[in-house]
């Protein structure tokens, strides 16, 4: 995926990222922030990406053990799990 992404530029990368987090809902529930050359974007933490992470792979059929392995569940402290993952994907196929 990263050969088709534009990476030439800072804003290009920023763009990449907040697409992925509104893709995800998290625009829906974080407050926003503007830039100039991005517009107006959700506030992004690393947190949130950890889990966007996780729920794609969780969404691509990933084994469990990847998941925590890619998502350092077991070396970092966190409040997601693989439970809250898979709550997540449940509750958005049920909107």
């Amino acid at each position: 995926e990263y050969d088709e992404l534009d990476l030439s530029t800072q804003p290009s990368i920023n763009r990449y990222i907040f697409d992925i987090a509104d893709q995800a809902g998290l625009s829906e529930v974080r407050r926003t922030t503007t830039h100039s050359h991005l517009g107006t974007v959700p506030r992004v933490r690393p947190s949130d990406l950890r889990m966007t992470h996780g729920v794609h792979l969780a969404m691509n059929d990933s084994p469990a053990e990847l998941i925590e392995r890619r998502l350092g569940l077991e070396h970092i402290d966190t409040d997601i799990t693989l439970d809250s993952i898979y709550i997540w994907i449940e509750d958005r196929l049920n909107e």
